[in-house]
Parts: C-alpha cells; sequence; structure tokens
C-alpha cells in the first residue's frame, strides 16, 4: 500500500508517529526499518521453568511456572501471583474475561503418573474451585491435562487419550477417546480458534475434529497433517491456517485447515514456541547458539530474525514463551541467567531518539 502524504488542513505531515515509534514519512509508508525495539525488560523471582502463557482482553499477562501463576500487566507490574504449593507443572492457562483457568500437575502415588488438576480463579487471584481431571476424564491412563485451549466460548482439554469440551463451570459438554486416532502416541498439544475445528498433535502424527461433535469425526492420515510430526509448538491463526513445530527437520509447517495441506515450511530451528498477532505476522522463539526470536508476515515473508533472549538453558524449551497484545507489542517470558523468570518488551518498529 503506498500513500500520499498526510494533510491536516492545509499542512503537510512530514512525519508522523505511534507511541514514539516513527510509521510515516513524507515519502510514504514504509518498514523503518525491519527489525523491532525492545520498550522494557523486567525480572521476578525465582521461577526454574515456564510451562504456560496467556492474556486477559486488557493486555494483562499470566505466566504459569513450576507452581505459581503470575498476573502482570503491560507494563511489566506484577498484580499478583497465586502459589499451588504441591505443584510441579503449571501446563497450560486460558482466560476469560471474568475467570483464569490453570490445569496443573502434582505427585501421584504412582510413582510412574502424575494427578491433574484445574483452577478456577478471579481476576484478583481468588481460588474459586478446584477440580480433579480423574472425575472430568476417567479411565485416563495419565490423568491430568497435557494442554488445554480455548475458543469464545468454551474450554478444550487434552489427556494423553482422551479430549473434552468445557463449559465455563468445568462441566463436560462432549468427549472422545482419541486412542485410535493417536495411534496410542501420547496427545501432547492442541490447536484451536473460534471456528470449527480443533487439532491434535501428538508424538508421532496429527490430525483434526470437529467441535460440533468430537466423537466420529476424527480427520486422519489421508491427508498430508497426519504425516508423522513430533509436535513442540502447535497455534492456528484466525485466516485458516496451522502452524506445527517440531525439534526435527523440517522444523516449522504451515497447513490450511480446511484441505489439512501443507502450504510452506519455515526456517526455525528448533521452535520452542509460535505467537500469532492481530495481523496474523508469526512470532518464533527458536534455538540457533542461543534463543532468539524471529518474525514473519503472513504471507510468509521474512520481516526480522536474530532478536537474541538471554535464556537461561539454552537446551529447555520450557523455558521460554512469546506472546502479543491487542497493539501487536511482543512479550517474550523466560527464564533468565539468575534463575528468576523475566519478560522483555518490543515493539515492532524502531523509536526515534
Amino acid at each position: 500500500m503506498t500513500l500520499s502524504n498526510i494533510f491536516f488542513g492545509k499542512k503537510v505531515v512530514q512525519q508522523a508517529y505511534l507511541n514514539n515509534a516513527l510509521i510515516y514519512q513524507s515519502k510514504g509508508w514504509e518498514t523503518l526499518p525491519s527489525t523491532c525495539s525492545e520498550v522494557w525488560t523486567k525480572d521476578y523471582d525465582k521461577a526454574l521453568s515456564i510451562f504456560s502463557i496467556a492474556k486477559d482482553d486488557l493486555d494483562n499477562l499470566y505466566i504459569g511456572s513450576i507452581n505459581s501463576v503470575y498476573k502482570i500487566d503491560s507494563e511489566g507490574n506484577l498484580k499478583w501471583k497465586y502459589v499451588i504449593s504441591n505443584a510441579v507443572k503449571i501446563t497450560s492457562i486460558v482466560v476469560f474475561p471474568t475467570y483464569i483457568y490453570c490445569s496443573y500437575e502434582v505427585p501421584s502415588s504412582n510413582p510412574n503418573f502424575y494427578d491433574g488438576y484445574v483452577a478456577k480463579i478471579d481476576v484478583n487471584g481468588n481460588l474459586i474451585s478446584t477440580v480433579d481431571v480423574n472425575s472430568l476424564a476417567p479411565n485416563s491412563p495419565a490423568d491430568y491435562f497435557n494442554d488445554m485451549q480455548k475458543d469464545r466460548n468454551n474450554i478444550y482439554a487434552i489427556t494423553q487419550l482422551y479430549l473434552l469440551k468445557l463449559n465455563q463451570d468445568l462441566k463436560v459438554i462432549d468427549n472422545v477417546d482419541i486412542s485410535s486416532a493417536t495411534h496410542n502416541y501420547p496427545a501432547t498439544r492442541i490447536a484451536t480458534n473460534n471456528g470449527p475445528y480443533i487439532f491434535v498433535g501428538t508424538t508421532n502424527n496429527s490430525f483434526r475434529l470437529n467441535k460440533s461433535n468430537l466423537k466420529n469425526n476424527i480427520d486422519l492420515s489421508s491427508t498430508e497433517l497426519g504425516e508423522t510430526f513430533n509436535i513442540s509448538s502447535f497455534k492456528m491463526d484466525n485466516i485458516g491456517n496451522l502452524y506445527m513445530g517440531s525439534f526435527a527437520s523440517p522444523y516449522v509447517l504451515k497447513y490450511d485447515v480446511e484441505t489439512c495441506k501443507k502450504i510452506t515450511t519455515f526456517s526455525a530451528y528448533m521452535p520452542y514456541d509460535i505467537c500469532i498477532d492481530s495481523q496474523e505476522s508469526v512470532y518464533f522463539a527458536y534455538d540457533s547458539n542461543g534463543s532468539k526470536l524471529k518474525k514473519y508476515s503472513s504471507d510468509g515473508t521474512l520481516i526480522w530474525d536474530n532478536i537474541k533472549i538471554p535464556v537461561l538453558d539454552t537446551s529447555n524449551n520450557n523455558d521460554i514463551r512469546v506472546i502479543t497484545d491487542s497493539n501487536n507489542n511482543i512479550y517474550v517470558a523466560y527464564v533468565d541467567n539468575n534463575s528468576n523468570l523475566a519478560i522483555k518488551k518490543f515493539i515492532n518498529l524502531v523509536k526515534e531518539n
């Protein structure tokens, strides 16, 4: 898109700024240049690992570590910290306007398994209720949620062999035994948006289900989506694309959600996390001689790369998570070199002096 000069009355505006970032010059719109700018870095207390990240409509961040959930505002101020003393992993967080839902694991009487729970918390960090995953998905060999995501109204969660659809009261609306579709490989990730589909990824394959009826709606390996793929990160955008990251080559694949056909591949070695902003740009936290961040446009054009994130242990994909807010500012949560939870905030344009 090319624009002529901006006019206010009869005056030609030579430059225009947004949040101290130069977005217009008299010769027209252009990238200025293709990189991002760090706004701030803040650290908090000991975290050891970061497993989950989410945000609300006011751009507050919610970060899950081993046994704590942090609420942090868009300026990096800690609003509250909710501690689950016996938790060993906050696996997922989903946020609705009124409540925050956190799935977590605790030690089991069987040393080979963990028990799982879901905590429902209000926006002030007060516990409303706790539900045992075993009561939601009985007879599952691993009674905890490997992943939990949401659409506009409902929550979707997986144990290794079950997929469940829950309402905001944590009541089961629908469920399906997915063991035949997973070929008895553990289901590890799910991806969805406000559309009709939910995708499940395992340590060996991926498949699509229809939200309106989870049972008997498994769409399997007759499509390119069913090829062997060990998923490390998994996201859907809002224009019909699915992004799948793996620690094995070709690392990141993009699929059409209707046809399940592969569209393209991306260069992002060992993609720890994937994030998609409101313009459908895609961000990858990946490993390349240290943890880094890169951005692609929705058409697959590389916008910027090699933004270094000083993660403590670059071999651990549980040390970094990425999310964007309603203004497409970028937040990278990670475990820093002092073993603390740290957050960097970036904007997509370069600040002028």
